[in-house]
C-alpha cells in the first residue's frame, strides 16, 4: 500500500520554468523519509503543491485511495487534506 505518490509530476510558478519535471515519488507506510536538495531544487514546491497552495501542476498525486490532478476540483483537495495518515 502506498500512502502517498507523485507521478509523472511537474510543477512552476511561471510555466516557461518548469521547477519539478516528470518526478515520481512513492511513499510506503512504516518509514520515515527525508526531503533533501540545495536550494532552488524544488522541495518546497513539491510540499506547496502537496497541500495545495500550489496547483500549477501536470502528472498526479494520490494520497492513499484519493488522486489529485489539475482538474481537481475543491472537494477533492479537501477530501484529500482530511485524510488522517
Amino acid at each position: 500500500m502506498t500512502v502517498l505518490e507523485f507521478e509523472n509530476f511537474s510543477t512552476w510558478y511561471n510555466k516557461n520554468n518548469l521547477i519539478l519535471e516528470n518526478i515520481y515519488i512513492s511513499l510506503e507506510p512504516g518509514y520515515i523519509y527525508g526531503l533533501l536538495g540545495i536550494n532552488g531544487a524544488g522541495k518546497t514546491t513539491l510540499l506547496n503543491t502537496l497541500t495545495g497552495s500550489n496547483r500549477s501542476f501536470t502528472g498526479s498525486l494520490k494520497i492513499e485511495d484519493i488522486k489529485i490532478t489539475p482538474n481537481s476540483n475543491n472537494d477533492q483537495w479537501y477530501k484529500c487534506k482530511k485524510k488522517d495518515i
